[in-house]
């Protein structure tokens, strides 16, 4: 009976149990342990939980079709299992192989101990993967882009800056060798830029302004 126990429970996701409650499948999300760069992956866990409203129904219609026929001695089978569950105590434990382990604990209520779940996935260490034309989608505001067009624009931009920049440099280069070379040649003279008018003191002022 176990065997059908472990193929129900990955069939429905939770075991019906008599009078003591249900085992039930938990799915445990993906882990990243940033310290030691271990990612966990998705896992299962089997666990207990008491309930005294038990419903058996599905579970044996699942067994019935299961087996393609009914047989008298699987409600049998199924009680005799439970009740042997009622029965633990004291140190004793009764192992469901696959499953997990039943036992007792110390305020008499009976306890599950999950067993390692076959075919798990294994933790892997994390590492940055890169890998070429990769695109994913990137979200700015209510703005939706990619990041292929995203790379494409940054790379326009670049484009148009670099030429301004360069434009701006040789424009004044061109500046400086112009004055360097009129100066070199004595084009341009003092006198053709300063005023030739002589500064004398107007009418009517004081001789200490004159002197001065």
């Amino acid at each position: 009976m176990i065997p059908f126990f472990i193929e129900y429970l990955a069939f429905s996701g939770e075991l019906p149990l008599q009078g003591l409650g249900y085992l039930r499948v938990r799915r445990v999300s993906a882990k990243l342990d940033i310290t030691t760069r271990l990612l966990t992956p998705p896992s299962q866990e089997v666990f207990f939980e008491a309930s005294e409203l038990v419903n058996t129904d599905a579970f044996f219609s699942w067994l019935k079709l299961r087996r393609s026929a009914a047989s008298p001695n699987d409600e049998s089978a199924y009680l005799q299992i439970v009740k042997e569950l009622n029965k633990v105590s004291g140190n004793a434990s009764i192992e469901w192989k696959g499953i997990g382990v039943w036992r007792v604990g110390s305020d008499q209520k009976i306890i599950f101990e999950p067993g390692i779940i076959k075919n798990q996935l294994k933790a892997l260490v994390a590492e940055k993967i890169i890998r070429s034309e990769a695109v994913h989608s990137i979200q700015v505001g209510e703005l939706e882009s990619d990041s292929a067009e995203m790379s494409k624009r940054l790379s326009q931009k670049t484009k148009r800056v670099v030429p301004l920049n360069w434009l701006g440099i040789l424009l004044l280069i061109a500046v400086l060798t112009i004055v360097g070379w009129v100066l070199l040649t004595g084009r341009v003279q003092p006198n053709s830029i300063s005023n030739p008018g002589k500064i004398s003191p107007k009418d009517g002022s004081s001789l200490q302004y004159r002197s001065l």
